[in-house]
């Protein structure tokens, strides 16, 4: 049995069976769902995010995800900082030193230098040499006055105003640098929990950052995908029963879509793919399709079957007709989304992939559950009752004067016979739909993946507004460095170069020489012998007294002598260089997009003030490498090394620059980028400098970029490919580029409706185009199959065009009436990523019912001749029934005793009829 007879077969043979069977098909994969989604979503988030792949290799720290959690307090009047909000801060120290270690059940899921209270300590004025270090969880919480000068330390420091407290002293942020993916979840669980343990009332916690609003995205999808669907099912119920005259079988659909739609779902979370973005998208292409083939099968099944009756051989001889069309569509839709798989990124390659396997569960769902529900429903539901109440019966008349009305042929009838005006209306929609997209702009972070109204939105903007930002972006700057000396020729500069500068202090240069001497013996590298040298110089300085400055003068003098043998490795210690890095953060902070930048030049003139006993005219950048190398060193002490090295390599050869953001948005980032390039050429640094960005936020940026790019493109040539499908099956070149324009026509316009009026297109909204695809080609299908069908009824497109129309466009009617309404509740969730792809559905089906409307009839009246093929004479079609050979008689003989039908349902000639390999009766 070949798999068309099989197609044909046993939903009419075994209807009851292949009822239930798609049933249990659509139970157990929801059940599947439901029980491995968070086990798939789980899966997922452990994986590192992939905009993070795009991110500088050199600067792993960069790519760590920052989880920004804002404490405010219940009662403005009380303030933050209380006896109480300090003994919260303690128990919330303890719950993120649990974060930041190893244990044997755990992996350390927070870097040690994470920005908290119990983790900060204030850098206070001290003797020339020395810093002295006060934790800010200082036992003197119970004296306000101390409490007080305590904050307002904070405050002074570069390191924490405005990014630790804010600066109208009402809250405090922590900076939570993730190691692990997935877990901002927990740790916000883990926080809540000693928070409300401590005194619920006391504060409240507010978590934002990119990582945190992925992860919570995937984690509300788990409880809201099934109900989003269900809703939209119900939505398309009701309208279907509000377009359709019999509405009884108004509601055969139900079954094809919701197995096809389980089934997707089932597949992805199997592969350990759970509902989100673009995991989202191929249920909806299953939802779709399987919605537009039953609509199909059902208008064609229901007109033409006599009322009250339902011969299976009548079923069987329609869906040889329509089989080879939903083959077709089924073939150029699939075919166009495996284009996808081709797009250098796994996430567009997954689109493709399932999109494709979506769209065959929907053709199997729908020409195996259409037909086999049809047979068992009773043929009474195919028309009004009399006995029904006055709103069943109301219901049925709209239904029958809104599908059956004779306006849109009327409409079509005007358009094809009225040729300039038609085009001259689409060529001013289509001037306006390319100018739309021009000013569309695809600017959606994860945070904007949400509702204004929503909590992780109000979070966010909460923060934003009490501090610096909440997102980071990161100037990542290296020096050009030259070869380097060896250990003798390091060793002659060096003695070279102090003789000369110390000329006037004999006595201090031969102190200097048998340094040299003592130290050079048994080395071999530079690197070693200036490292040495650079200890044993400063612990001398620092066992000076204070007053003594000649002395003082003279160790500086010739430490920053040394430090020049390492120049090419300590670029970013030269004062010249930091001062150009201090002028680059003035004229960055000036841009509103930015809240605060901050450097390794804030650091160095904080230390360099406590120095010097907290002076504020030593608030600057020291005039010696010696001098910066010392306030480096003071700042190391009794703190974690990646502190540090956030900000600058061992070598110096490398320095951060980091910038937090008011608004992490595409095209604020972009501004940055280009205020910074056009400083950069306007200013050039006294040393060459290379420079890149990175950090979460821009990473982000070049994947959403990247990712929209090859949606582009791959989606450009998946529709040339199922067009060029449609040609090939068809045997018309013609019809491909006819097919084409009916489908980037209303894209067009869809896109460009979005741009006019200024909405942010999330990336899942791009990869809506997907989903248009199988629609477009689907009701494109039925036009040319409906008006195929007409044209040999009534000879050619220009007798009776308004009668021939009016006929055809039911199914059309019925299909966009029930793809609006699916897309209906999207509009109203709580994502703004899925409003803007409701949006853009429901505006392509809206342009696309117009284009059906005005722009197919004139393109049927003018290429009637290349779209249709002539019929046959007569005669012909007699030879060629004659032409049937005695075994294919054989052969239909043994089918129909196979199909063992009811005595009163069909005979042995009908199925004859049915199976026969006669003349297609579709001209299309």
């Amino acid at each position: 049995m070949s798999p068309t007879t099989f197609l044909i077969q046993c939903p009419i043979t075994h209807p009851r069976k292949i009822t239930c069977v798609f049933l249990l098909l659509t139970v157990l994969s929801i059940l599947l769902f439901l029980s491995h989604t968070q086990q798939s979503t789980t899966a997922l988030l452990a994986k590192v995010p992939p905009w993070t792949k795009m991110l500088h290799a050199e600067q792993p720290m960069a790519a760590q995800e920052i989880l920004t959690v804002g404490i405010f307090p219940n009662s403005e009047e009380a303030g933050i900082f209380t006896p109480a909000a300090f003994s919260l801060f303690i128990t919330l120290d303890q719950t993120l030193q649990s974060f930041a270690r190893v244990t044997s059940t755990s992996p350390q899921i927070l870097a040690n230098d994470y920005l908290a209270p119990g983790n900060i300590d204030l850098a206070t004025p001290g003797d020339l040499g020395a810093v002295t270090l006060t934790p800010f969880l200082n036992a003197t919480l119970d004296v306000p006055q101390l409490t007080e000068a305590t904050v307002q330390q904070a405050l002074q420091s570069p390191l924490l105003n405005n990014i630790f407290i804010s600066q109208d002293e009402k809250a405090i942020a922590l900076r939570l640098p993730c190691l692990i993916s997935g877990k901002t979840q927990e740790i916000q669980q883990q926080l809540q929990h000693a928070a409300i343990n401590q005194d619920p009332q006391a504060v409240q916690l507010l978590f934002s950052g990119l990582s945190f609003a992925r992860e919570n995205f995937f984690r509300e999808m788990e409880k809201n995908t099934l109900p989003l669907m269900c809703a939209s099912l119900a939505l398309i119920v009701a309208v279907s029963l509000l377009t359709v005259f019999a509405s009884g079988y108004s509601c055969i659909f139900i079954l094809p879509v919701a197995c096809s739609t389980s089934l997707t779902l089932a597949l992805q979370t199997l592969v350990q793919l759970p509902a989100g973005l673009f995991s989202f998208t191929p249920p909806l292409i299953a939802a779709c399709t399987s919605l537009l083939f039953s609509i199909w099968l059902i208008a064609t099944l229901n007109s033409r079957l006599p009322e009250k009756e339902k011969h299976p051989s009548f079923i069987a001889r329609e869906m040889k007709i329509l089989l080879p069309q939903l083959w077709l569509t089924s073939l150029a839709s699939a075919g166009a989304l495996l284009c996808l798989c081709f797009s250098s990124l796994a996430t567009v390659r997954f689109l493709g992939f399932f999109g494709a396997i979506s769209i065959l569960l929907a053709f199997i769902s729908s020409v195996m559950a259409v037909p086999a529900t049809f047979i068992l429903l009773p043929p009474s539901w195919r028309s009004v009752n009399k006995n029904q109440n006055k709103i069943s019966k109301g219901l049925a008349v709209l239904a029958k004067h809104t599908t059956q009305s004779a306006l849109p042929g009327k409409l079509a009838y005007i358009c094809a016979n009225h040729c300039s005006l038609t085009v001259a209306a689409h060529i001013l929609f289509l001037v306006l739909g390319m100018t739309g997209i021009m000013l569309l702009t695809i600017n959606a972070t994860p945070v904007q993946w949400y509702a204004k109204k929503h909590w992780i939105q109000t979070a966010n903007q909460k923060i934003i507004q009490h501090f610096a930002g909440v997102d980071q972006l990161n100037l990542v700057f290296s020096a050009n460095v030259v070869a380097t000396r060896s250990i003798n020729e390091a060793r002659q500069w060096l003695s070279t170069t102090l003789k000369n500068t110390f000329d006037d202090a004999p006595s201090f240069y031969i102190t200097l020489e048998k340094d040299i001497e003592q130290t050079v013996d048994h080395l071999h590298s530079t690197t070693e012998f200036s490292s040495r040298l650079t200890s044993l110089w400063r612990r001398k300085m620092n066992a000076l007294h204070v007053e003594d400055d000649v002395q003082i003068n003279h160790w500086s003098i010739a430490l920053d002598t040394l430090a020049q043998l390492d120049n090419e490795k300590q670029t970013f210690l030269k004062p010249a260089v930091l001062a150009y890095l201090a002028d680059l953060q003035q004229f960055l902070e000036q841009l509103p997009e930015i809240g605060k930048t901050l450097s390794i030049v804030d650091i160095v003139k904080s230390m360099h003030q406590a120095l010097f006993e907290g002076a504020s005219e030593y608030k600057r950048i020291p005039t010696t490498i010696g001098s910066v190398d010392q306030t480096l060193a003071a700042f190391k002490e009794k703190r974690p090394t990646q502190h540090l090295a956030r900000f600058i390599t061992a070598d110096a050869t490398k320095t951060t620059l980091t910038l937090y953001l008011k608004n992490s948005s595409a095209r604020s980032i972009e501004a940055i980028v280009q205020a910074t390039a056009s400083y950069f050429k306007t200013t050039p640094p006294p040393v060459p400098l290379d420079y890149f960005w990175t950090g979460s936020a821009y990473g982000f940026k070049i994947w959403n970029e990247k990712k929209v790019l090859s949606l582009i493109l791959w989606s450009t040539v998946g529709l040339i490919t199922g067009c060029l499908i449609f040609s090939f099956a068809r045997r018309s070149l013609t019809c491909g580029l006819a097919l084409l324009a009916v489908i980037g026509y209303p894209l067009i316009c869809a896109y460009g409706i979005c741009g006019l009026i200024g909405m942010r297109l999330a990336t899942v909204t791009m990869a809506a185009i997907t989903i248009l695809f199988p629609v477009s080609f689907c009701l494109t299908s039925i036009m040319l199959h409906s008006a195929g069908k007409k044209v040999k009824e009534y000879g050619c497109c220009q007798d009776n065009l308004q009668e021939q129309l009016t006929a055809t466009y039911f199914p059309v009617i019925w299909s966009v009436a029930a793809v609006i309404s699916g897309a209906t509740p999207a509009l109203f969730s709580a994502y703004y990523s899925l409003q803007t792809t409701a949006f853009m559905t429901i505006s392509f089906m809206f342009m696309q019912g117009i284009t059906f409307f005005t722009l197919l009839p004139l393109l049927f009246n003018l290429l009637e001749s290349r779209l249709f093929k002539k019929e046959l004479p007569a005669l012909d079609e007699a030879k060629e029934q004659a032409a049937v050979t005695a075994d294919w008689k054989d052969s239909m003989d043994e089918t129909a005793a196979h199909l063992s039908l009811p005595a009163d349902t069909a005979s042995v000639s009908e199925l004859k009829d049915v199976f026969a390999p006669q003349k297609n009766t579709d001209t299309t």
